[in-house]
This record gives C-alpha cells, structure tokens and sequence, in this order.
C-alpha cells in the first residue's frame, strides 16, 4: 500500500501510531544515475509528527517511520513517506509499506528485477549505437585507404 491508503486505514483505526510495518522503495529517475530513493526492506515503527525530533520537519504527512534498533528502541533515523520529487502543490512518491516481511521482500525484488530489465535495455541501445558508431569509423578509414 501506499501512504494515502495508510492513513485511510489509521482514520479507520485498522492501524495505529506504534505499530510495526515493513517499508522499501527502490526507483531511478534515470536508470544510469543513482537511485531516488532506495530504501532496501526495513522493519519500522509508525509514529506521530507529533512525536518528532525539534530539528525534524516531515511535509505531506502527518506520521513518519522510525527503525528500531535490536534493543527495541526507536532510533534517530526519521523517515519521511514521500520522497523529494514532489513540489511545494504536490507530494513526492509514497514509500511502498506493508505488514509483513515477506510482502516487502517479494515487492523489493519486483522491483529491482524491473530496475534489471531496464538497464538489460539501456546496455542493448548503446551496443548498438556503438556498433554504429564503430561501423562509421570503418566506412571512413576504407574510404582512405
């Protein structure tokens, strides 16, 4: 799910501040740069904004996510549900966000096999502007020999 339909399920209190949930995220904007936001499948505690840090501002959102630590205590790290890509009007992209372990894990790997194919496609288009590239080359040095 998505965080629009998280917080429906709060609202509805299917889910409240303190539960565990599993978060992940892995996209690209370009397939060549770095990722936008890649969140490898976490184990995290839901909490209120009300809750945060006073150096900590989460927009679009009225709950963020803590990690929790082998002690069972949350730790610093906040993590907003929207990503960075969004503009003053407009949210970024929700974090995907699950209950189980399993769902996170199988929706990472969904994932990161698109991520694969992807780049399976961009390798493909530069071979062959390569080869095209290549083949430019030969017709000039035949033509000068």
């Amino acid at each position: 799910m998505l965080y629009p339909e998280l917080e429906t399920k709060i609202a509805n209190k299917e889910v409240m501040a303190g539960d565990v949930l599993w978060i992940t995220d892995y996209r690209h904007d370009d397939i060549l740069d770095k990722p936008i936001r890649h969140v490898a499948p976490t184990e995290v505690r839901l909490v209120s904004n009300d809750d945060l840090p006073p150096n900590k501002k989460i927009y679009y959102a009225n709950y963020h996510f803590r990690v929790m630590g082998k002690n069972g205590k949350l730790n610093a790290l906040v993590i907003a549900p929207y990503d960075n890509t969004g503009y003053k009007w407009k949210t970024g992209t929700s974090l995907n966000i699950f209950f189980t372990e399993a769902e996170a894990k199988a929706h990472y790997v969904e994932q990161s096999n698109q991520l694969k194919v992807a780049l399976a496609v961009v390798r493909q288009e530069q071979n062959e502007r390569f080869d095209r590239m290549l083949a430019e080359m030969d017709e000039r040095i035949n033509a000068n020999l």
